[in-house]
C-alpha cells in the first residue's frame, strides 16, 4: 500500500508525457504534410496586390502552414487585386518565409509577432484578461491582430486554409461598396457557438466563422472584450465567438449578411459549383478534397491565363 499510490501517479503521468508525445508526432506529421502539398505553388509568378487600397485583407498563418497561405492568397488575387494584404506571423517564421511570401505576394505587409507583441502590449495596458488571452491562445490574434493592428477602417479577415475557386463577386462587390453591412461565409455549428450566443441574449445567428468575414474596424471595443473575457473560459474558439457578441453591438447600422451557402462552403459539406471553400484542415477531415482543389488553383496560376487577372483590378 505504501508503494501503491506513488506507482499509480507515475503510471498516470507517463500515460500524460507519452499522449503528449504521440500528439506532438502526428501534428509534426501534419505540417510536414501540408507543407510539402502545397509547395508546388512556389513555382508560380508572383501577383500583386495593392497596399494603397481603402480595404485590408488580414489573416494569420504560421511556417508549416506559409504554402497553403501563399496558394489561398494567390487563389483571391488572380480574380481581384485591389486590396492591401497583410499576413501576421504566428512567431514561427523564419526569415525565409517572409521574403518567401513578399516575393509571391507583391506590396504585402508581414506584420512579425515581436512588433505585434511591442505595440499591443501598450494597447492593452489597462485590460489584463485581454493580455492573458492574446498570450496563452494562438487564435486571439485573428481578434486582436486583426483589428488592433489595422490601418484602415474596413477589414476582410480570412482563414489560411481556404481557397477562391471561381470569381468571389459577392467579396469584391462588398470591398468595392460604400455597404456598411457585415458580411460573413456560413457556418452550420461553429465550435460552441450556440451556447455561447444564448448566454448573452445575443440576437446574431450562432453561424460566424472567421473563415471569412468582412467588417468595420470601429466595431471593436477592448472594454466590452475584456467583460466578456471575464466571464468566459479561454479556448481556441472564444476568439470567432466573441466576433458576433462585437457584431451585435452594432447590428443596427451594420447588419449581418452571411453568404451563400452553397458558393460559400465551410460547412463540411462541398457541394459542386463551389467559389469559396474552407477545409477544417486541423482536422484533417477534408484533406483529400483539399488537397485536390489546391492541384487544380496551382495549375491554374501556373499558366499564362491569371496574367489577365493580376494586371487588372
Amino acid at each position: 500500500m505504501f508503494f501503491k499510490w506513488p506507482l499509480n501517479k507515475l503510471a498516470d503521468y507517463v500515460k500524460v508525457i507519452r499522449n503528449d508525445y504521440y500528439v506532438k508526432k502526428q501534428r509534426s506529421r501534419n505540417n510536414m504534410l501540408l507543407r510539402s502539398c502545397f509547395q508546388s505553388v512556389v513555382s508560380t509568378p508572383p501577383l500583386q496586390c495593392n497596399p494603397s487600397s481603402d480595404v485590408e485583407l488580414h489573416a494569420t498563418t504560421s511556417h508549416f502552414h506559409l504554402p497553403m497561405y501563399i496558394t489561398a492568397i494567390k487563389s483571391l488575387l488572380r480574380y481581384y487585386n485591389d486590396i492591401t494584404v497583410i499576413v501576421h506571423d504566428d512567431g514561427s517564421f523564419t526569415e525565409e518565409d517572409r521574403h518567401l511570401v513578399q516575393e509571391h505576394i507583391r506590396g504585402i505587409t508581414v506584420i512579425e509577432k515581436t512588433r505585434a507583441d511591442a505595440v499591443l502590449k501598450e494597447k492593452m495596458t489597462s485590460f489584463p484578461l485581454c493580455r492573458k488571452f492574446r498570450k496563452n491562445v494562438i487564435n486571439a490574434m485573428e481578434l486582436f491582430d486583426n483589428i488592433l493592428l489595422a490601418g484602415k477602417e474596413k477589414i476582410v479577415s480570412m482563414n489560411s486554409d481556404v481557397l477562391f475557386l471561381k470569381k468571389p463577386l459577392d467579396v469584391i462587390n462588398w470591398i468595392k461598396s460604400e455597404s456598411h453591412s457585415i458580411m460573413s461565409v456560413y457556418e452550420e455549428q461553429p465550435a460552441h457557438q450556440k451556447d455561447f450566443l444564448q448566454k448573452w441574449n445575443c440576437r446574431i445567428p450562432p453561424h460566424i466563422t472567421l473563415c471569412l468575414v468582412a467588417f468595420y474596424k470601429k466595431f471593436f471595443d477592448m472594454a466590452f472584450v475584456e467583460d466578456v473575457l471575464s466571464h468566459t473560459g479561454f479556448d481556441w474558439y472564444t476568439a470567432q465567438n466573441v466576433y458576433p457578441l462585437l457584431f451585435s453591438r452594432a447590428e443596427d447600422k451594420q447588419p449581418v449578411v452571411f453568404l451563400n451557402t452553397d458558393q460559400y462552403q465551410s460547412s463540411g459539406v462541398f457541394p459542386d459549383n463551389a467559389v469559396f471553400r474552407q477545409y477544417w484542415t486541423s482536422t484533417g477531415f477534408f484533406n483529400e478534397i483539399q488537397f485536390r482543389d489546391a492541384d487544380s488553383v496551382i495549375s491554374e496560376l501556373s499558366t499564362k491565363e491569371v496574367e489577365k487577372y493580376s494586371s487588372g483590378r
